[in-house]
């Protein structure tokens, strides 16, 4: 890695933007299996540098920062053994430290930031919809999706979130659109 490109033998990378910087933790190769490395991407100088690997390697994880931290959320190690594991990266420390782990273990979910809460969505193909208080340290459980679905994309527009794709538990690729009003569940 000559620092302008990140590691080639990354096959899944999982981002979130803090002070203007990507951050990709997590993946997968098919040399060494899940990964742990954590690498930070400046724009401005076109440079990655690699930072503290996070606690647990794994892949099928989402990523979201709130108030300057990266939240490492889900995923697995190997095959059909998702996690529900929760770890928090501080860039101005370049530390990694230990959050309370989600309720439903899951491989693929997504995450959306809404008010400074996380919203953990789908994965394992399941509806199940958690959000996450990074100020308490809490976990709560929302409305589920209709559609149960892994690996499906996430958006946020004027603080609603809308579900995008994704597979279902038979593995069928889906077009479905759903949107989620954190303000109706509270």
């Amino acid at each position: 890695m000559d620092g302008t490109e990140p590691p080639a033998d990354w096959g899944q990378q999982y981002v979130a933007v803090v002070n203007s910087r990507i951050y990709a933790a997590g993946g997968y190769n098919t040399t060494t299996g899940s990964l742990a490395a954590n690498e930070e991407y400046d724009p401005a100088v076109n440079v990655w540098t690699a930072k503290a690997s996070m606690p647990t390697a794994r892949n099928g994880l989402t990523v979201a920062a709130v108030n300057g931290k990266v939240y490492a959320i889900g995923g697995e190690y190997s095959s059909n053994t998702p996690y529900a594991t929760v770890e928090e990266y501080d860039p101005s420390t370049n530390t990694w430290a230990t959050k309370a782990s989600m309720k439903t273990a899951r491989r693929g979910p997504a995450a959306a930031v809404v008010n400074n809460k996380i919203y953990v969505i789908g994965g394992g193909a399941t509806s199940t919809v958690e959000a996450y208080d990074p100020a308490t340290n809490t976990w709560t459980t929302k409305a589920s999706m209709p559609t149960a679905r892994s690996f499906l994309g996430v958006a946020v527009v004027n603080n609603k979130i809308y579900a995008i794709g994704g597979s279902n538990p038979s593995g069928v690729y889906l077009t479905t659109v759903e949107e989620y009003d954190p303000i109706l569940d509270p």
